[in-house]
């Protein structure tokens, strides 16, 4: 599930100003995408190689 958590956000990440919530996170989500969704990505990409080292020690 999490391999295609992180794809649908990557894909919600879309250099787009008329998507913008202007949240105050960053100003060039235009160029980069949405910051608060490529944060979420991040987390969730570290959270899933950390539950796999985790299921790897036991």
């Amino acid at each position: 599930m999490t391999k295609e958590m992180t794809k649908q956000l990557k894909r919600m990440v879309v250099p787009d100003r008329h998507h913008c919530d202007f949240c105050g996170f960053e100003h060039n989500c235009q160029i980069h995408g949405c910051a608060v969704l490529r944060q979420a990505v991040k987390e969730v990409e570290t959270l899933a190689q950390i539950t796999t080292a985790v299921l790897q020690e036991e």
